[in-house]
């Protein structure tokens, strides 16, 4: 009921983030990339 109701009032729940610095070598950003696209939360 919670999520509902901050839903429709446009409140959004905080989820963690990473953030990854170092080399900008394409093979490693993409490994980053992928890495992060597996802990976005799912849509409701």
């Amino acid at each position: 009921m919670i999520k509902k109701a901050f839903d429709e009032n446009g409140i959004k729940f905080a989820f963690p983030t990473v953030q990854v610095a170092g080399e900008r070598d394409p093979v490693e950003v993409a490994a980053a990339q992928h890495g992060l696209s597996l802990t976005k939360p799912e849509a409701a």
